[in-house]
């Protein structure tokens, strides 16, 4: 995932398509505000707790929004970057690498529980809270296993065509089975 998302991240820095915004860049649900339309749905007004704010790709706000609020999905990124082109586009590059992107959030806020979770011993939090602290632990590994094949061909952006490979050994390959049975 590292590799990948820096050289990601190098991309977007270096190419034409940068693009700098104000970015929230500590997301969480509890900064989310709601109204409630006539029909009594909630509806985004806005965000709080900008107090950390930093310039940045728009991607990291968008990346904690779907690591750090319903999760990941194909389904969850398409919802997020169709609502976020209602007011500014991504670019090409910037669409591919939203995955890493969340994956190294995912990356660093596993890595933030795991150590959470194994100085439980010194008696930080509560034992209800190290129960919390572990089951928001498996989410994120269980959503890291789910992105890994989204970010897998990051660096070839280009279809694949053609048939699958498949190995078949050569026909005048000599065979060594039978020496495994002696």
């Amino acid at each position: 995932i590292i590799p990948l998302a820096a050289d990601a991240i190098g991309g977007l820095l270096e190419g034409e398509e940068t693009r700098l915004v104000v970015s929230h860049a500590g997301l969480w649900p509890e900064h989310i505000l709601f109204l409630r339309e006539d029909n009594g749905q909630p509806v985004v007004s806005g965000l709080a707790g900008w107090g950390n704010s930093v310039v940045s790709s728009p991607l990291v706000d968008l990346a904690q929004l779907v690591s750090r609020t319903v999760g990941w999905s194909h389904e969850t990124i398409e919802t997020v970057v169709e609502s976020y082109q209602e007011s500014a586009s991504l670019a090409p590059l910037e669409r591919r690498s939203l995955p890493l992107i969340v994956a190294l959030d995912l990356l660093r806020e596993t890595a933030r529980l795991l150590d959470i979770y194994m100085r439980r011993d010194e008696g930080m939090l509560k034992p209800s809270e190290y129960r919390l602290a572990f089951n928001a632990l498996e989410r994120n590994l269980d959503a890291l296993n789910g992105i890994l094949p989204a970010i897998g061909g990051f660096d070839d952006p280009t279809p694949k065509r053609g048939k699958k490979w498949v190995h078949r050994p050569r026909r005048d390959a000599v065979s060594y089975t039978h020496l495994r049975a002696h």
